[in-house]
């Protein structure tokens, strides 16, 4: 059990509660940060900040900088102190508040320390830079991820840490990843540059796509490293699930000229012209001559345009991305693109197309892996929201099926209630193969 101290805090006066947060009590050093936050108690930020780069205790020094953090009063100062500690955690915890400091030009001076704090820590401190380093969106990030590629790709924490650091950003990350290469890639290399093309092809952007192909093209000249482009845009051929038939794909449409394709199709290479071979059956190119070239922003694909909302269905989207951007996006990612490792994608996931009473089940008691989804089989288990009323259910499975350039049917809160009701006293999760026989 806890055990609490019998003073109250929340008579206390904030520098006494400053003070607190020194104390041997874990329970008391959490609730006097609590209450100074609740406070916003700004009168006290320095003595925190005095605390937070000169306390001889790690754990005092991390509650001042997340207290600090909570007042709004945090500074690149404070930060950087963090990161050159010897602490590892209160090393991470300085990267992560870095996040709010690197997308200006005030916090590039985090650089260094980040970069010393990278070559003398573990893996940890590494996937916490790599993931950190996305909110710059420069060329520098791309060349630290670069560096921590390099070094500790192969490390399943750092590397999916990279995967979702570098999202969007694929293309930079393998050129600066072959333009730092000493001889040829080692396996470890291949296999990242390789992850991060299967990225580049799901995200289903003809224009990373163009220029995957164009980077390739352009590195055919030295060796085949380029392979691990195209291999890695293969691999994001969806599998079949366990028993059946792989799924019928709708190419991807690029425009009408890529010089890049021709270049490589013509490449002697039999191992290449394999690779060309499967490419073909999952990207095309648009024809000149046809009259309505579907839109890239839906992933080459043209489907017919969704019918518009009611002004019902549409406060139910609204409800639903609002409750998504709060309960799902820290797992799914607000582009819905999931994370490897952790969450899978909902962006183009054949789950949406499912029955509604599937959908409904899975919001309901969650889903047990191993479910596969685009092709990649993901052994995780997501918890249902029955907490949520049927409204909010119905709000976020529309959202889902409408977010990104989706064309899905908005589902109606009935059907949410139907199932809850068809389900009342179930606790477990769904398994793949339970949902699959819901129809």
């Amino acid at each position: 059990a806890i055990r609490r101290p019998t003073k109250k805090l929340s008579q206390l006066s904030s520098a006494d509660l400053v003070l607190e947060l020194q104390s041997d009590n874990g329970w008391t050093r959490d609730k006097a940060q609590q209450t100074l936050v609740e406070r916003q108690a700004q009168e006290v930020a320095p003595f925190l900040r005095a605390l937070a780069q000169k306390a001889d205790s790690p754990i005092v020094r991390n509650h001042a900088l997340w207290t600090l953090e909570g007042l709004g009063a945090a500074q690149v100062e404070d930060v950087q102190a963090a990161i050159e500690s010897d602490h590892p955690k209160l090393v991470r915890t300085g990267l992560r508040l870095a996040e709010g400091f690197l997308s200006y030009p005030t916090g590039w001076r985090l650089l260094p320390a980040i970069d010393s704090a990278v070559r003398h820590g573990g893996a940890e401190i590494a996937a916490q830079a790599a993931a950190s380093l996305s909110a710059m969106k420069s060329d520098s990030s791309l060349q630290f991820l670069g560096q921590i590629a390099g070094k500790q790709a192969s490390h399943p924490l750092v590397r999916d840490a990279l995967l979702t650091g570098a999202k969007g950003s694929e293309v930079g990350l393998i050129k600066v990843l072959w333009d730092n290469l000493e001889g040829s890639p080692s396996s470890e290399h291949s296999n990242f540059v390789q992850a991060l093309a299967k990225s580049i092809y799901a995200s289903k952007s003809p224009e990373q796509i163009v220029a995957a192909l164009d980077l390739a093209a352009k590195t055919s000249e030295h060796g085949t490293a380029y392979q691990d482009i195209l291999k890695g845009m293969v691999s994001a051929r969806p599998s079949g699930r366990r028993g059946q038939a792989p799924p019928k794909i709708t190419p991807i449409v690029l425009p009408p000229s890529v010089p890049s394709w021709e270049t490589l199709k013509d490449l002697d290479h039999a191992e290449t012209q394999q690779l060309i071979g499967s490419l073909e059956t999952m990207i095309t190119l648009a024809s000149e001559s046809r009259s309505e070239a579907p839109s890239s922003a839906s992933g080459g694909q043209s489907p017919a345009k969704p019918r518009a909302l009611t002004s019902a269905e549409q406060t139910l989207f609204d409800l639903g991305k609002q409750l998504y951007t709060a309960t799902c996006a820290a797992c799914h990612q607000p582009h819905g693109n999931g994370q490897p490792g952790l969450a899978p994608p909902l962006r183009g996931s054949e789950w949406l197309s499912s029955p509604d009473e599937r959908l409904a089940r899975i919001v309901l008691q969650g889903v047990d892996g191993p479910i596969t989804v685009l092709g990649e089989e993901y052994n995780l288990a997501m918890p249902g929201l029955p907490v949520f009323s049927d409204d909010q259910l119905a709000g976020i499975l529309t959202y889902v099926r409408r977010a990104w350039e989706g064309t899905g049917a908005p589902v109606a809160p009935s059907i949410i209630a139907k199932v809850r009701k068809e389900t009342e006293g179930r606790f477990d999760m769904w398994t793949e193969d339970e949902l699959l026989e819901i129809n």
